[in-house]
């Protein structure tokens, strides 16, 4: 579980998980290391699911599920990303109950996502 950052919104809760277009969780950006993940694919925990590839320092592992790294609180003071967030902080804290199969099993973008992906 980790907290992610994409431009224009505040921190977020979210989880590393296998991206369905090119089934990897990271990205490795050869000329900053050949080692270290430079990106990492983030599911967002919310009442829809999305996700985003979100820069390696724009990631940071969860310690608290209601409280975001750096005391940033949701700038967004509309009800509507209040509801978002709280129903987020409220997943968050499921998945940290859960074991790494089950949290896979109810939350991964697979579990979540109802459309259509790929052509088949």
């Amino acid at each position: 579980l980790v907290w992610a950052r994409v431009k224009g919104y505040p921190w977020w809760p979210g989880m590393i998980d296998y991206c369905p277009d090119s089934e990897e969780y990271y990205w490795i950006e050869e000329t900053e290391s050949k080692i270290e993940p430079a990106w990492y694919h983030v599911v967002f925990l919310d009442k829809v699911v999305s996700r985003s590839w979100v820069r390696a320092e724009l990631v940071e592992k969860m310690a608290s599920p209601v409280k975001p790294p750096k005391n940033l609180a949701v700038k967004k003071n509309t009800n509507s990303m209040k509801a978002r967030f709280a129903k987020a902080t409220e997943m968050a804290t499921d998945c940290k109950k859960l074991s790494l199969k089950e949290r896979l099993e109810k939350y991964s973008f697979a579990s979540l996502f109802k459309g259509k992906w790929a052509d088949y």
